[in-house]
């Protein structure tokens, strides 16, 4: 998904709710270690999920 932190929030939450699903797993590919951590980081924020230092 593409979009700002809100927007795939929002398309997420229709997702789940559409498979009526409890949880979603989200992964993002990509072969740099830090950036991937980094590309959850606008997610968990726009969940308010707190931070896992």
């Amino acid at each position: 998904m593409v979009g700002t932190p809100d927007q795939v929030k929002e398309r997420l939450l229709a997702l789940a709710a559409g498979y009526r699903a409890d949880e979603l797993v989200v992964v993002t590919i990509t072969h740099d270690f830090k950036a991937r951590l980094r590309s959850y980081e606008p997610l968990a924020e726009a969940f308010d999920l707190p931070r896992a230092d």
